[in-house]
Protein backbone atom coordinates (compact mmCIF):
# COMPACT_ATOMS: atom_id res chain seq x y z
CA UNK A 1 0.00 0.00 0.00
CA UNK A 2 1.47 3.32 -1.01
CA UNK A 3 0.18 6.52 0.55
CA UNK A 4 1.39 10.09 0.15
CA UNK A 5 1.55 11.71 3.57
CA UNK A 6 3.96 13.87 5.54
CA UNK A 7 4.05 12.26 8.99
CA UNK A 8 3.98 8.72 10.39
CA UNK A 9 0.66 9.52 12.10
CA UNK A 10 -0.96 10.57 8.82
CA UNK A 11 0.39 7.52 7.05
CA UNK A 12 -0.91 5.17 9.74
CA UNK A 13 -4.36 6.76 9.71
CA UNK A 14 -4.45 6.21 5.96
CA UNK A 15 -3.45 2.59 6.46
CA UNK A 16 -6.31 2.21 8.93
CA UNK A 17 -8.82 2.50 6.08
CA UNK A 18 -7.34 -0.68 4.57
CA UNK A 19 -6.40 -2.69 7.66
CA UNK A 20 -8.80 -4.97 9.56
CA UNK A 21 -9.39 -4.74 13.29
CA UNK A 22 -6.45 -5.89 15.40
CA UNK A 23 -6.91 -8.92 17.65
CA UNK A 24 -3.94 -9.68 19.90
CA UNK A 25 -3.94 -13.20 21.37
CA UNK A 26 -1.61 -14.42 24.09
CA UNK A 27 -1.18 -18.17 24.66
CA UNK A 28 -0.31 -19.93 27.91
CA UNK A 29 -0.77 -16.62 29.70
CA UNK A 30 0.25 -16.64 33.39
CA UNK A 31 -0.04 -12.93 34.20
CA UNK A 32 -2.83 -12.06 36.64
CA UNK A 33 -3.67 -8.93 34.63
CA UNK A 34 -2.96 -6.91 37.71
CA UNK A 35 -0.88 -3.73 37.71
CA UNK A 36 0.03 -1.97 40.93
CA UNK A 37 -2.71 -3.87 42.74
CA UNK A 38 -5.40 -2.96 40.23
CA UNK A 39 -7.18 -5.59 38.13
CA UNK A 40 -7.23 -5.03 34.37
CA UNK A 41 -9.24 -6.61 31.58
CA UNK A 42 -7.30 -8.05 28.63
CA UNK A 43 -8.21 -5.02 26.49
CA UNK A 44 -7.11 -2.60 29.24
CA UNK A 45 -3.89 -4.54 29.65
CA UNK A 46 -3.15 -4.15 25.93
CA UNK A 47 -3.70 -0.40 26.11
CA UNK A 48 -1.49 -0.18 29.19
CA UNK A 49 1.33 -2.03 27.43
CA UNK A 50 1.02 0.12 24.30
CA UNK A 51 1.01 3.33 26.29
CA UNK A 52 4.00 2.21 28.33
CA UNK A 53 6.14 2.05 25.19
CA UNK A 54 8.86 4.67 25.44
CA UNK A 55 7.23 6.73 28.18
CA UNK A 56 10.63 8.00 29.19
CA UNK A 57 12.27 10.98 27.53
CA UNK A 58 15.36 9.17 26.29
CA UNK A 59 16.31 9.75 22.68
CA UNK A 60 18.24 6.53 22.12
CA UNK A 61 17.52 4.21 19.21
CA UNK A 62 15.52 1.67 21.21
CA UNK A 63 13.29 4.35 22.69
CA UNK A 64 12.56 5.87 19.30
CA UNK A 65 11.82 2.42 17.89
CA UNK A 66 9.37 1.87 20.74
CA UNK A 67 7.62 5.15 20.01
CA UNK A 68 7.26 4.26 16.33
CA UNK A 69 5.88 0.83 17.20
CA UNK A 70 3.34 2.33 19.56
CA UNK A 71 2.30 4.99 17.02
CA UNK A 72 1.98 2.50 14.20
CA UNK A 73 -0.20 0.07 16.18
CA UNK A 74 -2.43 2.67 17.81
CA UNK A 75 -2.99 4.79 14.70
CA UNK A 76 -3.21 1.99 12.15
CA UNK A 77 -5.55 -0.14 14.27
CA UNK A 78 -8.05 2.13 16.04
CA UNK A 79 -10.20 -0.93 16.78
CA UNK A 80 -8.17 -3.45 18.77
CA UNK A 81 -8.81 -6.17 21.29
CA UNK A 82 -6.74 -8.55 23.37
CA UNK A 83 -7.52 -12.12 24.38
CA UNK A 84 -5.51 -14.25 26.78
CA UNK A 85 -5.60 -18.03 26.97
CA UNK A 86 -4.46 -20.13 29.88
CA UNK A 87 -2.71 -23.42 29.21
CA UNK A 88 -5.45 -25.70 27.84
CA UNK A 89 -4.43 -28.79 29.78
CA UNK A 90 -1.56 -30.32 31.71
CA UNK A 91 1.96 -30.23 30.30
CA UNK A 92 1.92 -33.99 29.74
CA UNK A 93 -1.27 -33.80 27.68
CA UNK A 94 -0.25 -30.80 25.56
CA UNK A 95 1.25 -32.99 22.73
CA UNK A 96 -2.14 -34.65 22.18
CA UNK A 97 -4.23 -31.56 22.97
CA UNK A 98 -5.99 -31.63 19.61
CA UNK A 99 -7.42 -35.08 20.30
CA UNK A 100 -8.74 -34.36 23.79
CA UNK A 101 -12.42 -34.02 24.60
CA UNK A 102 -13.61 -30.73 26.06
CA UNK A 103 -14.11 -32.45 29.41
CA UNK A 104 -10.33 -33.00 29.58
CA UNK A 105 -9.50 -29.33 28.95
CA UNK A 106 -9.06 -26.48 31.39
CA UNK A 107 -12.48 -24.95 32.13
CA UNK A 108 -11.07 -21.42 32.11
CA UNK A 109 -9.42 -22.06 28.73
CA UNK A 110 -12.75 -23.22 27.32
CA UNK A 111 -14.47 -20.07 28.60
CA UNK A 112 -11.74 -17.90 27.09
CA UNK A 113 -12.02 -19.74 23.77
CA UNK A 114 -15.79 -19.32 23.71
CA UNK A 115 -15.45 -15.59 24.39
CA UNK A 116 -12.88 -15.28 21.60
CA UNK A 117 -15.02 -17.16 19.06
CA UNK A 118 -18.11 -15.15 19.95
CA UNK A 119 -16.18 -11.93 19.42
CA UNK A 120 -15.10 -13.08 15.96
CA UNK A 121 -18.66 -14.01 15.01
CA UNK A 122 -20.20 -10.79 16.35
CA UNK A 123 -17.58 -8.13 15.65
CA UNK A 124 -15.52 -9.19 12.66
CA UNK A 125 -16.23 -7.16 9.55
CA UNK A 126 -16.90 -8.73 6.18
CA UNK A 127 -13.86 -8.34 3.97
CA UNK A 128 -14.37 -5.78 1.21
CA UNK A 129 -12.50 -4.79 -1.93
CA UNK A 130 -13.31 -1.31 -3.21
CA UNK A 131 -16.47 -1.35 -1.13
CA UNK A 132 -17.64 -4.73 -2.42
CA UNK A 133 -18.13 -7.58 0.01
CA UNK A 134 -15.97 -10.63 -0.64
CA UNK A 135 -18.43 -13.49 -0.31
CA UNK A 136 -15.89 -16.29 0.11
CA UNK A 137 -12.22 -16.92 0.73
CA UNK A 138 -11.63 -18.17 -2.81
CA UNK A 139 -12.36 -14.73 -4.29
CA UNK A 140 -10.04 -13.05 -1.77
CA UNK A 141 -7.28 -15.58 -2.50
CA UNK A 142 -7.63 -14.98 -6.24
CA UNK A 143 -7.38 -11.23 -5.71
CA UNK A 144 -4.19 -11.64 -3.68
CA UNK A 145 -2.72 -13.96 -6.33
CA UNK A 146 -3.61 -11.48 -9.09
CA UNK A 147 -2.20 -8.51 -7.19
CA UNK A 148 1.05 -10.29 -6.31
CA UNK A 149 1.48 -11.29 -9.96
CA UNK A 150 1.31 -7.60 -10.91
CA UNK A 151 4.10 -6.88 -8.45
CA UNK A 152 6.25 -9.82 -9.53
CA UNK A 153 5.91 -8.89 -13.21
CA UNK A 154 7.47 -5.50 -12.49
CA UNK A 155 4.32 -3.55 -13.28
CA UNK A 156 3.02 -0.82 -11.00
CA UNK A 157 0.23 -2.58 -9.05
CA UNK A 158 -3.18 -0.96 -9.36
CA UNK A 159 -5.60 -1.93 -6.62
CA UNK A 160 -8.68 -0.84 -8.57
CA UNK A 161 -7.53 -2.46 -11.82
CA UNK A 162 -6.95 -5.75 -10.00
CA UNK A 163 -10.44 -5.57 -8.49
CA UNK A 164 -11.99 -4.82 -11.90
CA UNK A 165 -10.12 -7.70 -13.52
CA UNK A 166 -11.18 -10.06 -10.77
CA UNK A 167 -14.78 -8.87 -10.99
CA UNK A 168 -14.91 -9.52 -14.74
CA UNK A 169 -13.42 -13.01 -14.35
CA UNK A 170 -15.60 -14.07 -11.41
CA UNK A 171 -18.82 -12.72 -12.90
CA UNK A 172 -18.17 -14.40 -16.27
CA UNK A 173 -17.70 -17.72 -14.46
CA UNK A 174 -20.88 -17.19 -12.44
CA UNK A 175 -22.87 -16.38 -15.60
CA UNK A 176 -21.70 -19.66 -17.14
CA UNK A 177 -22.50 -21.60 -13.96
CA UNK A 178 -25.97 -20.10 -13.56
CA UNK A 179 -26.82 -20.51 -17.25
CA UNK A 180 -25.69 -24.14 -17.22
CA UNK A 181 -27.93 -24.82 -14.21
CA UNK A 182 -30.87 -23.13 -15.94
CA UNK A 183 -30.43 -25.22 -19.09
CA UNK A 184 -30.12 -28.47 -17.12
CA UNK A 185 -33.25 -27.78 -15.11
CA UNK A 186 -35.25 -26.75 -18.16
CA UNK A 187 -34.35 -29.94 -19.97
CA UNK A 188 -35.22 -32.03 -16.93
CA UNK A 189 -38.52 -30.31 -16.08
CA UNK A 190 -40.04 -29.30 -19.41
CA UNK A 191 -41.25 -32.32 -21.33
CA UNK A 192 -41.87 -30.64 -24.65
CA UNK A 193 -44.21 -30.27 -26.25
CA UNK A 194 -46.02 -29.00 -23.17
CA UNK A 195 -49.81 -28.99 -22.88
CA UNK A 196 -49.85 -25.17 -22.91
CA UNK A 197 -47.36 -22.37 -23.47
CA UNK A 198 -48.14 -21.06 -19.97
CA UNK A 199 -46.79 -24.30 -18.49
CA UNK A 200 -43.44 -23.78 -20.22
CA UNK A 201 -43.44 -20.11 -19.20
CA UNK A 202 -43.90 -20.97 -15.51
CA UNK A 203 -41.07 -23.52 -15.61
CA UNK A 204 -38.87 -20.92 -17.30
CA UNK A 205 -39.64 -18.26 -14.68
CA UNK A 206 -38.86 -20.57 -11.75
CA UNK A 207 -35.56 -21.74 -13.22
CA UNK A 208 -34.59 -18.21 -14.21
CA UNK A 209 -35.15 -17.04 -10.62
CA UNK A 210 -33.02 -19.93 -9.37
CA UNK A 211 -30.25 -19.05 -11.83
CA UNK A 212 -30.23 -15.43 -10.67
CA UNK A 213 -29.90 -16.61 -7.05
CA UNK A 214 -26.93 -18.79 -7.99
CA UNK A 215 -25.31 -15.86 -9.78
CA UNK A 216 -25.83 -13.44 -6.92
CA UNK A 217 -24.39 -15.87 -4.38
CA UNK A 218 -21.05 -15.94 -6.19
CA UNK A 219 -20.81 -12.69 -8.14
CA UNK A 220 -18.38 -9.95 -7.21
CA UNK A 221 -18.51 -6.22 -7.87
CA UNK A 222 -21.40 -6.42 -10.32
CA UNK A 223 -23.19 -3.14 -11.03
CA UNK A 224 -26.02 -4.96 -12.78
CA UNK A 225 -24.36 -5.44 -16.17
CA UNK A 226 -23.30 -9.04 -15.58
CA UNK A 227 -26.71 -10.02 -14.19
CA UNK A 228 -28.38 -8.47 -17.24
CA UNK A 229 -26.07 -10.50 -19.49
CA UNK A 230 -27.18 -13.63 -17.67
CA UNK A 231 -30.87 -12.74 -18.07
CA UNK A 232 -30.39 -11.97 -21.75
CA UNK A 233 -28.65 -15.31 -22.30
CA UNK A 234 -31.44 -17.12 -20.45
CA UNK A 235 -34.16 -15.33 -22.44
CA UNK A 236 -32.38 -16.19 -25.69
CA UNK A 237 -32.26 -19.86 -24.69
CA UNK A 238 -35.93 -19.71 -23.66
CA UNK A 239 -37.01 -18.24 -26.99
CA UNK A 240 -35.29 -21.10 -28.81
CA UNK A 241 -37.04 -23.51 -26.47
CA UNK A 242 -40.39 -21.85 -27.21
CA UNK A 243 -39.85 -22.22 -30.94
CA UNK A 244 -38.99 -25.88 -30.53
CA UNK A 245 -42.02 -26.37 -28.30
CA UNK A 246 -44.31 -24.73 -30.86
CA UNK A 247 -42.86 -26.73 -33.73
CA UNK A 248 -43.25 -30.08 -31.95
CA UNK A 249 -46.75 -29.13 -30.88
CA UNK A 250 -47.67 -28.20 -34.47
CA UNK A 251 -46.35 -31.53 -35.75
CA UNK A 252 -48.28 -33.49 -33.15
CA UNK A 253 -51.47 -31.60 -33.97
CA UNK A 254 -51.02 -32.19 -37.68
CA UNK A 255 -50.33 -35.86 -37.06
CA UNK A 256 -53.43 -36.16 -34.90
CA UNK A 257 -55.58 -34.37 -37.48
CA UNK A 258 -54.28 -36.66 -40.23
CA UNK A 259 -55.23 -39.74 -38.22
CA UNK A 260 -58.66 -38.37 -37.40
CA UNK A 261 -59.30 -37.31 -40.97
CA UNK A 262 -58.20 -40.73 -42.18
CA UNK A 263 -60.69 -42.40 -39.83
CA UNK A 264 -63.44 -40.12 -41.17
CA UNK A 265 -62.59 -40.95 -44.76
CA UNK A 266 -62.67 -44.67 -44.02
CA UNK A 267 -66.11 -44.33 -42.48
Amino acid sequence: IQVKTKTIEEKCKNYASFFPDLIWTLRDFTNDLEIEGQKYTADQYLEYVLNSFSDDDDDDEDTESGRLTKTFIMESFPNRNCFVFEQPTTSKQIPCCGMLEDTSLNVTFLEQSESFCQHIYDKSKVKCLCGEEVRNGEVLARFIHLYVNYINSGNIPSYKFAVQTLSTTVNTEMIEKALKNYEQQMRAQSKIPTETEQELKEIHKKNMDDAVVIFREGCFGDNGDAENKLKNAINKWYQECRKENEELSRRQCESLLMRLFKDIEQK
